[in-house]
């Protein structure tokens, strides 16, 4: 391996440090400690069905997405019709 490709050991530092002392004000003092969205966790190794519960509550507490519509007139294909555009909010969900 060249010099220049080699990975500087303090490159990152500020980032963990600051990864570090966050993850300790959330309550953690282990690894793994995974966040979504920054308001719920997991802690400690967890099987796939917690993972994807708890990606699924993280989606579902999130406002609700906005579904752009074509507007009255428009072909399926047109965002935007004579009548201008549409937004309809619906939820949607996982």
């Amino acid at each position: 391996m060249d010099r220049e490709n080699r990975i500087d050991p303090t490159r990152y530092a500020d980032a963990v440090r600051a990864d570090r002392e966050e993850a300790a004000q959330l309550g953690n003092s282990g690894v793994p400690f995974i966040v979504f969205d920054r308001r719920y966790a997991v802690s400690g190794a967890q099987s796939a069905t917690t993972f994807t519960q708890a990606l699924e509550q993280a989606w579902n507490s999130r406002s609700p997405l906005t579904v752009l519509t074509p507007a009255e007139g428009a072909e399926n294909d047109e965002g935007c019709g004579p009548q201008g555009c549409a937004v309809a909010e619906r939820d949607v969900t996982v």
